[in-house]
């Protein structure tokens, strides 16, 4: 039945301005909004959904994977309140590998 249908993904947001401030402003994403939602334009045609969620709390797993040329150019996101993981593609990590996960 949905064989043929394209799929998209989507995650809740709790503030949703200040996501968007955070996907177009930091990180320079095509972004636009719609009746209170969000939808990212990702390379490649691809569009991510974020919903207003009241009783938001944030992920604690990776809901946006990106490519990047250099994984260090992520350290230039890195804060407190965004952080950012490095995955090195030949290597996959397993539950107790969480703390060095975050670098490679």
């Amino acid at each position: 039945m949905l064989k043929n249908s394209k799929a998209f993904s989507g995650f809740s947001a709790g503030d949703i301005p200040m996501a968007k401030q955070f996907y177009a402003g930091t990180l320079g994403l095509d972004v636009s909004e719609s009746r209170g939602l969000l939808t990212l334009r990702i390379a490649g045609g691809d569009n991510v959904l974020i919903y207003p969620k009241p009783n938001h709390v944030p992920a604690t797993f990776t809901v946006l994977n990106f490519r990047v040329q250099d994984a260090r150019d992520k350290d230039d996101l890195d804060s407190p309140s965004t952080p950012t993981a490095a995955y090195h593609p030949r290597r996959t990590a397993t539950p107790h590998d969480t703390d060095r996960r975050k670098r490679y």
